[in-house]
């Protein structure tokens, strides 16, 4: 039973609240495959998303890893409020850390609520010619979708709708507003991962839930003394 309890509460967590990363890229298209970077800019990168719904936190930034082989640079991500004007979370430097995934995270020592109706920027900092960002309009020629992006543009998850793409900027060595480039999710140099919050009435079902089978297990418990 104790089995049983422990596996219903997991499920009942896992359905209750998700995450995910919100901008993603593979770094592959316009000649280059795998995470491969194109393109040197030590100056702000950053891409933009209106936030529809409340109960979403950030819990961890994560920074591109050109090519897996870590980043020695001092490429530093943070997160920055358009429509408060002001840092939510300042630049974290990502500087030795290693492994070969596209994206290399750090999860924020306590989540960071997202505010519903603000617009906020995702800014990345610090890339250079040991680690290079991806940008998908980096070359010419194939700038040819609808938003004047490249083929491959990088993906967006709206969470269901609960998040918007909007445009890109740069420029810059510090948090702000830089110069609005009109092309969303251009820039694969930062990313965050956003968590859905349980509401309230969801933990008040999930708890009924285990207490119901708790006392399923008690009164089989006592029939079987019987």
């Amino acid at each position: 039973m104790k089995k049983l309890l422990v596996a219903a509460a997991a499920s009942l967590c896992m359905s209750a609240a998700s995450a995910a990363a919100v901008y993603d890229t593979s770094g592959t298209g316009m000649g280059v495959s795998g995470n491969a970077g194109n393109q040197v800019w030590v100056e702000m990168l950053g891409n933009d998303f209106l936030v529809n719904v409340g109960g979403l936190q950030v819990t961890e930034l994560g920074a591109f890893n050109a090519d897996g082989n870590g980043i020695s640079g001092n490429v530093t991500v943070g997160l920055y409020d358009l429509t408060a004007q002001a840092a939510v979370i300042n630049p974290i430097s990502f500087m030795g850390q290693t492994g070969s995934s596209t994206y290399l995270f750090q999860t924020l020592l306590a989540p960071v609520a997202l505010i519903a109706g603000h617009s906020y920027s995702i800014q990345a900092f610090g890339f250079n010619s040991a680690d290079w960002n991806f940008n998908t309009n980096a070359t010419g020629g194939v700038n040819n979708a609808s938003n004047a992006q490249s083929t491959t543009p990088i993906t967006f998850n709206s969470l269901g709708g609960k998040l918007s793409n909007l445009n890109s900027r740069y420029g810059g060595t510090s948090m702000g507003n830089g110069t609005t480039w009109a092309h969303a999710s251009t820039f694969g140099a930062g990313t965050l991962t956003v968590a859905v919050v349980p509401e309230p009435e969801t933990y008040a079902l999930m708890l009924a839930g285990l207490g119901a089978l708790g006392f399923m297990g008690r009164r089989r418990k006592s029939a079987a003394k019987a």
